[in-house]
């Protein structure tokens, strides 16, 4: 699932600074947050949810522990 917000236009040839953080993190999924910035200014926020599905059987399975980690360090705080 995907949800965008844009908030302010970006043109060709701008530099956007770009934050991802991670505002949901359970045992099959995650939520990252992508927040595009132009000189101070915010243009996108967009949410992602990802989930860990085996295609063979489509079904979803246990986040690897290291990947857990990874994605903790990118928590947002509450």
């Amino acid at each position: 699932h995907s949800q965008v917000d844009f908030k302010s236009p970006l043109r060709f040839g701008d530099h956007a600074n770009v934050r991802v953080t991670c505002f949901k993190l359970g045992r099959s999924s995650l939520g990252l947050r992508y927040r595009f910035e132009v000189g101070g200014v915010e243009c996108v926020d967009a949410r992602m949810i990802t989930a860990c599905v085996r295609l063979s059987e489509s079904k979803s399975f246990e986040m690897p522990a290291r990947y857990c980690a990874a994605f903790e360090k990118l928590r947002e705080e509450a």
